[in-house]
């Protein structure tokens, strides 16, 4: 297959989407970027959009749980990219269909976290709900796995508090942890949109750095910026996800603990699948919470 060149995005103001259309312009690869949004979003923050329409992306808001809406949304678009959050994860089971009927050949959906084929869970069961979806309408698909966002770790909600100069972790911190910057997830879609026969139907691994939050502890106190450690067993963490349910502090606190078990980490990666991708390392993450804790 050639590249695809006209692409249509899900989530293009949350956490990855915006990293996402940015790689999508800067590569000039493809003809049309599209985003699609709830009318909601655009009534919300239309300075948003109209910067993305300055940029050439063509908008459309739209009601997302119309399916023919939708489908003519899609009409003339070679490839879909999901970057939408959890809790709207099964929005994309509209998505697809109206992708088939519009004639779409790749569907990308939402994953860009742990292998959620192999992973236990309610978010991981909707998410292969939406790959068995995309498979059942005849769609292409790639899934791409990148563990953690390796520039949304090292900040206080993971217990990293550059400011206050300390950190606390969880478990066993000396367990392998594959991290993936948002910039290089974004470098990595774009080549399979690029280069769709390199990825056609499969699940793929990739990375920016493998590390440990006992390196990451080391790395800060190597560019002079020390954190005094504390520590919280598995079961102190689980108790406060059992106070606290549902909430982003339990989310991050299971996080946590499927690090301490190896659930964050990749054995083998498809990196060399994608030579022109070239991922950032560890300093980066430490060096930007540094700035970062300096403007608070």
């Amino acid at each position: 297959m050639s590249s695809l060149k006209s692409i249509a995005v899900f989530g293009a103001t949350g956490d990855l989407g915006p990293y996402l259309v940015d790689a999508l312009l800067e590569s000039k690869a493809f003809s049309t970027v599209k985003v699609l949004t709830r009318s909601e979003s655009f009534e919300e923050k239309p300075e948003k959009f109209n910067d993305l329409k300055a940029r050439g992306v063509q908008v459309t808001a739209l009601d997302l749980a119309d399916e023919d809406a939708v489908t003519e949304a899609l009409q003339g678009i070679d490839a879909v990219v999901s970057s939408i959050g959890g809790s709207v994860l099964a929005s994309q089971l509209v998505w697809v269909k109206a992708a088939a009927r519009a004639g779409v050949k790749r569907f990308i959906p939402s994953e860009f976290g742990i292998n959620s084929q192999k992973a236990v869970g309610p978010v991981f069961e909707t998410k292969r709900a939406v790959q068995e979806e995309i498979v059942k309408n005849g769609l292409e698909y790639t899934l791409l796995f990148v563990s953690l966002f390796a520039d949304e770790t090292v900040i206080p909600l993971f217990g990293f508090d550059v400011k206050e100069g300390s950190a606390r972790l969880v478990g066993d911190s000396s367990v392998p942890l594959t991290l993936t910057y948002r910039k290089d997830i974004a470098s990595f879609i774009v080549e399979i949109l690029k280069n769709p026969s390199v990825s056609r139907n499969k699940a793929l691994q990739v990375k920016s750095l493998q590390t440990s939050f006992d390196e990451i502890i080391e790395r800060f106190k190597a560019v002079g910026t020390p954190l005094k450690v504390s520590r919280l067993t598995e079961a102190e963490a689980q108790e406060i996800i059992d106070a606290n349910p549902n909430t982003v502090t339990s989310f991050y606190f299971m996080l946590l603990i499927k690090a301490a078990h190896g659930d964050m980490y990749f054995d083998t990666v498809d990196n060399d699948l994608f030579p022109n991708v070239k991922p950032s390392g560890l300093d980066v993450a430490v060096q930007e919470a540094i700035e970062s804790a300096k403007q608070l």
